[in-house]
């Protein structure tokens, strides 16, 4: 017989191995089932014949060439494990290449164009200064949300998760509303191509509120369109929708009906909130002083004017808004003193920091004097009335001492207790908020009875001494020798009148 193909004798009744030798013997890694049924792999290389001898050497094989089975399994597993564990990682790099390139499509599918989303801080769309978003992946979000089937969707934010509204094109951000719109690498936008409808949802309004947005101009255009046809005044009367909308600031109104009433101070003078009334703001940003709004200042500081009121006819509103005051020709207080400072009062623009006077007028034909004859308007079943809620200039104020109201300081008599203020220059008082409240019969006092015969001195007293509101609201006021000249004032005159003082 011929040796084995191996160069080994193969032991005692077993077949001769016809496979060809592998190179790596034992240390050969491949297990695949090709390789090891061509290969052979034996403990030590073949043994090359002796010279000159033809026969090979007796089988002999080394410890080394028992197999331990438990080994070869293991061995077996680890090559299996290394294999999976490669298929693996092959599998997930394809999946990842696949994800990736959807991903890419549906970002072209999505993307609106190359731009990017800002938004506006105020939370309102006409006011403040639109800024970029400042995350990077907020475009492809709010571009795939914008295309989404779902209202909402969330969206990242510096915060953390926000909430994009398709529908109104804002984010929510913490209960912060802010709008949204979306411009091109030019700056133009793109989104929304129209009126913005956070805009118009804010116009409308609350549909729980019957005094909303919407109602108010409607009563505007209304009231414009009478006073226009009753004084021939063509200009107001046929005033659109769009031309009375933007006199205002729709959305930077206040509802004050149901707040807590409190005392403040604005330019150093007690103020009153308006309380029972609704504010819808008039545009005068960057309106007067060359864009300066320093006048229009809420935390005392220089520069911040009063707050006052101003009751009249609805329809002469538009007219104040357009041309600012003017001086009519009912004037009471001309020849009277102001109080603070002993002299003459002058004519000029009445106003008054107590809102019952302000209503009086607001009612109409209840001051002979004054040429505010129009009665309170009624808009769809409502009677209205309406009030200017205006800036003065501290300085400007004159306190006059009429025969029915002794002293107009509201240092001295508190805000219920002054009547009225008058302000000479017209320049010095200005219009930024139309006040509005449903008109309440069983409330409301007329003019008469609030000053007829010494009603008005019977109801309001002094202060018990000048510094008395100062304690209560401290903050920049006017100097204390002016508010004691006006307390002396008030108190010869009540010794005078043997008037009461508790």
């Amino acid at each position: 017989g011929q040796p084995p193909a191996n160069g080994q004798a193969p032991p005692d009744g077993q077949a001769p191995d016809a496979r060809a030798v592998c190179r790596f013997g034992m240390q050969c890694r491949d297990m695949s089932t090709v390789h090891r049924a061509k290969f052979s792999h034996p403990s030590a290389p073949p043994v090359a014949p002796a010279a000159g001898n033809e026969q090979p050497p007796a089988y002999a094989p080394s410890p080394a060439a028992v197999v331990d089975p438990a080994a070869e399994a293991e061995r077996r597993r680890a090559q299996e494990e290394l294999d999976r564990q490669q298929a693996e990682t092959l599998r997930a790099a394809q999946e990842l290449e696949t994800r990736r390139q959807a991903e890419e499509a549906e970002r072209q599918r999505c993307s609106l164009g190359p731009g990017h989303w800002e938004y506006n801080p105020s939370g309102k769309v006409k006011i403040g200064r639109w800024i970029p978003v400042p995350l990077p992946e907020f475009t492809h979000a709010a571009d795939t949300a914008f295309r989404s089937e779902f209202l909402t969707t969330d969206v990242p934010w510096e915060t953390g998760p926000a909430t994009m509204h398709k529908q109104y094109l804002t984010v929510k951000v913490q209960n912060r509303v802010f709008p949204l719109r979306r411009v091109d690498a030019g700056g133009g936008v793109v989104q929304p191509p129209g009126e913005h409808p956070w805009y118009r949802k804010r116009v409308e309004g609350d549909a729980r509120d019957w005094l909303t947005p919407n109602f108010f101009l409607r009563a505007v255009q209304k009231a414009i369109r009478e006073y226009g046809e009753a004084h021939n005044e063509g200009d107001t009367a046929g005033m659109s929708m769009r031309d009375v909308e933007e006199l205002f600031e729709l959305e930077s109104g206040r509802d004050f009906r149901g707040e807590k009433e409190q005392i403040l101070r604005r330019g150093g003078v007690l103020y009153r909130t308006p309380t029972r009334w609704k504010r819808f703001a008039i545009s005068v940003a960057g309106k007067y002083d060359g864009g300066d709004n320093t006048w229009m200042r809420m935390n005392g500081g220089e520069g911040e004017w009063a707050v006052a009121y101003h009751g009249t006819a609805f329809g002469t509103v538009p007219k104040i808004i357009k041309s600012g005051f003017k001086s009519g020709t009912g004037q009471g207080a001309k020849e009277c003193f102001d109080t603070r400072t002993g002299r003459k009062v002058g004519s000029g623009v009445f106003c008054t920091p107590n809102l019952t006077v302000a209503e009086c007028y607001a009612n109409g034909r209840e001051d002979r004097g004054s040429e505010q004859k129009s009665m309170a308007v009624t808009i769809e079943n409502r009677t209205l009335y309406f009030a200017l809620q205006c800036r003065v200039r501290p300085e400007a104020i004159r306190r006059p001492h009429r025969h029915y109201a002794f002293c107009s300081d509201e240092e001295v008599m508190g805000i219920d207790g002054a009547f009225e203020w008058v302000i000479n220059n017209p320049d010095n008082i200005r219009p930024y908020g139309v006040l509005v409240m449903e008109k309440d019969p069983h409330s409301h006092r007329t003019l008469g009875s609030l000053i007829n015969g010494m009603q008005w001195q019977l109801d309001h007293k002094p202060v018990p001494y000048p510094d008395y509101w100062n304690e209560l609201v401290p903050g920049r006021r006017a100097p204390m020798a002016e508010i004691q000249h006006s307390w002396d004032w008030v108190m010869r005159e009540f010794q005078n009148k043997r008037l009461d003082m508790e």
